[in-house]
């Protein structure tokens, strides 16, 4: 387990230390959260969304005021609402790591959006990437995340 551990979702990102403690085999290291590092994000709404090449917005028009969007038309916007909120966590990760100096760290993240932050996190931030894993953490306290990490000590 690298000192740098970072947990994220889409609307979160925790920035921890590990800290050993002791010398002895009963002792157990602990966590210790960055608060000036924990951001939280507000969601991102349809108006938040960039403009295509030609400044409009694509925004699908109902079929008739029963039907509303269409199943494609709704997943195609949450496809980009869920890229625009991964990339503030990209960016978030990457100032974290940058100012800490590029250290080797950890990252847990929900698998679904995992695979896509390694795709989009800048390569000097990925080079450094020690371990990931496919989990939500960013609700649990540090006394859970320490046994977590490290079991019952």
């Amino acid at each position: 387990m690298e000192t740098l551990i970072i947990i994220a979702s889409l609307f979160c990102v925790r920035t921890l230390w590990r800290v050993e403690v002791g010398d002895t085999p009963s002792a157990c290291d602990h966590l210790v959260e960055d608060s000036g590092h924990q951001v939280l994000f507000s969601r991102i709404k349809q108006g938040d969304l960039e403009s295509d090449p030609s400044g409009e917005l694509p925004q699908p028009a109902p079929k008739s005021p029963e039907s509303g969007w269409s199943a494609g038309e709704a997943t195609h916007l949450e496809a980009k609402l869920e890229h625009k909120s991964l990339r503030r966590v990209c960016g978030r990760i990457s100032s974290v790591i940058a100012k800490a100096g590029y250290p080797r760290w950890s990252l847990f993240i929900p698998q679904e959006h995992l695979s896509h932050l390694l795709v989009i996190l800048p390569a000097q931030v990925r080079a450094v990437l020690a371990s990931q894993e496919g989990v939500d953490l960013t609700q649990l306290p540090l006394v859970k995340l320490e046994q977590y990490f490290w079991g019952k000590c």
